[in-house]
């Protein structure tokens, strides 16, 4: 009797522990689910992979190539291996731009043009690209990331034989715990005058806002070609580079024969000034004073040799400007990214055939895991 009870006791024993060992293991597996992304930087990485399966990411770096002539005279037959990576993830970026002391995540994604626009006054929308920017913010009671702003500008970055350059420069200005996005595009064709244009994009914590922008350039040849034109319309957003008639999208502030003009030039620095920014003149040294700051301070040598990546980086993006560059008023400047294609008259092509330098640049680090192609010079 006593061995039944003993062994009843010593089974009942082990049935207690490993319920006991069965919950403590449940509760620690649903600590360790529930602790997942705890941590923003780690949401937000898998919210970029997330993405990067969807959408995938371009391929970046340099490439000169021969380009197959099509058969209209406009335009290319791009390489496979090029067209398959020109649509994607251009980069991302952890950084607080509301100002809340809590990170945002900004993407910037790009893709064959999916929104009408009007046709006519040589206005294609096969020409044009949709750049969508999507920021992300955390939530520290979900302990997860969701989409809380989307705004898609239009840009004319289509590469054809009438071209001679185009390319869309990305960068955040930083003053006094503001953060703003500026995205310059141009356009330069062969036997065509050309046409910058700068837009800004703030946001508030909610959605983005405090959109503004300008064109300016030889937008075509004759009398008061060049013109310094404000963005007046949501629509003037859908067509960046465009040289097309854009009358109900903008309003004309200044018009000359000559980019001299005092009345076209003090329109353009005011412009630029509204915007946070001035022209980096041929004597500046520097486009930013990230390092200067960083050598005025006592910051550890890690954050000063990050201001010094900074500026090498901000100053490489700057050669790319369609206005030779551009500098903080106020605060500094941080280079996102970068596309840009141009006619490479260094390197003679075959009969039928075009050479070109392509570049895209992603000045951010992708997450651990994330499948980005490389975009290099084809054998």
């Amino acid at each position: 009797m006593r061995r039944r009870q003993m062994i009843c006791e010593c089974t009942a024993f082990l049935i207690a522990m490993m319920i006991l060992t069965s919950t403590c293991f449940a509760a620690d597996t649903a600590g360790q689910t529930a602790g997942k992304n705890t941590d923003p930087a780690d949401a937000f990485a898998d919210q970029i992979l997330d993405l990067g399966k969807e959408y995938g990411f371009m391929s970046a770096g340099t490439a000169e190539f021969q380009v197959k002539n099509g058969d209209r005279s406009v335009n290319f037959l791009w390489p496979e291996d090029i067209s398959a990576h020109r649509d994607g993830i251009l980069f991302t970026d952890v950084h607080d731009y509301d100002g809340d002391d809590q990170d945002e995540l900004l993407v910037l994604r790009r893709q064959r043009g999916m929104v009408n626009v009007k046709t006519g006054d040589w206005v294609y929308a096969q020409e044009r690209s949709d750049y969508i920017f999507e920021m992300y913010e955390y939530s520290q009671e979900k302990k997860e990331c969701a989409l809380s702003g989307r705004f898609i500008a239009g840009v004319f970055d289509e590469f054809n034989l009438f071209m001679a350059r185009n390319g869309a420069g990305i960068f955040r200005r930083d003053n006094d715990g503001k953060s703003e996005i500026i995205v310059e595009t141009f356009k330069e064709e062969q036997d065509h005058p050309h046409v910058i244009c700068l837009m800004r994009l703030g946001y508030n914590g909610k959605n983005f806002n405090n959109a503004s922008g300008f064109r300016y350039g030889a937008l075509f040849w004759g009398d008061q070609n060049v013109q310094f034109q404000q963005f007046k319309t949501l629509e003037a957003y859908g067509l960046l580079s465009s040289n097309s008639s854009m009358d109900d999208a903008v309003e004309v502030i200044a018009a000359a024969d000559k980019e001299a003009d005092e009345a076209v030039s003090s329109a353009l620095e005011k412009g630029l000034a509204d915007l946070g920014l001035a022209r980096l003149d041929a004597k500046d040294d520097k486009a930013d004073d990230s390092k200067e700051e960083a050598d005025k301070s006592d910051e550890s040598k890690a954050d000063a040799d990050k201001a010094e990546d900074n500026k090498t980086n901000l100053d490489a993006l700057m050669k790319h400007s369609g206005l030779g560059g551009y500098k903080a008023a106020e605060g500094t400047l941080t280079p996102l990214g970068y596309i840009g294609c141009q006619l490479n008259s260094s390197k003679k092509a075959d009969e039928g055939y075009t050479s070109v330098k392509m570049e895209r640049i992603s000045y951010t680090t992708d997450p651990d895991g994330a499948d980005r192609p490389k975009l290099e010079t084809a054998e």
